[in-house]
């Protein structure tokens, strides 16, 4: 067991197949494999059906396009931090997800650099898609600080 909410589930909470395999999806885009690993293997001991077996196995498989289909299910479902680790898995494979990456960073209440926002500004379209995102944007300190930049800029235009 290799942190305090694996420890919860295997002792408090969840010690079921669908405890440790959200365990596991939340375990996606740790650097060390280790934690996804571990969780996955006790999804793996608990599974009891053929459907169960599936989805450990398609897991194992690191297959970029099954884990796609997880992340965009759990962005529709608004279980934004699964969707993130999912993206983010991805992204290691193929580097063409990383507005998704941003954008379920951001639902989940992540904070955003100022660089990394001035590019995923320009994803008009991804957020059209997802609109819940423009309140949460307007909230962000690096929006702020990007919202004064361009008032000053306007200003001196003036000037």
């Amino acid at each position: 067991i290799y942190k305090k909410e694996q420890i919860d589930t295997y002792i408090n909470e969840d010690n079921t197949f669908e405890g440790w395999y959200r365990e596991a999806l939340q375990n996606l885009d740790n650097d060390n494999d280790a934690t996804f690993k571990h969780a996955l293997a006790h999804a793996a001991k608990l599974a009891t059906t053929n459907e169960q077996r599936r989805m450990v196995t398609e897991l194992l498989e690191d297959n970029p396009e099954t884990l796609e289909k997880y992340a965009m299910s759990y962005l529709e479902d608004k279980e934004y931090d699964l969707a993130r680790s999912a993206f983010v898995r991805i992204n290691k494979h193929t580097n063409k997800h990383g507005n998704y990456v941003v954008l379920t960073g951001l639902l989940s209440g992540r904070g955003i650099k100022p660089d990394i926002l001035k590019k995923f500004l320009k994803q008009t379209e991804l957020m059209d898609k997802y609109p819940e995102i423009y309140p949460i944007l307007l909230k962000q300190p690096a929006f702020q600080n990007l919202l004064v930049e361009i008032e000053k800029k306007l200003k001196k235009k003036e000037d």
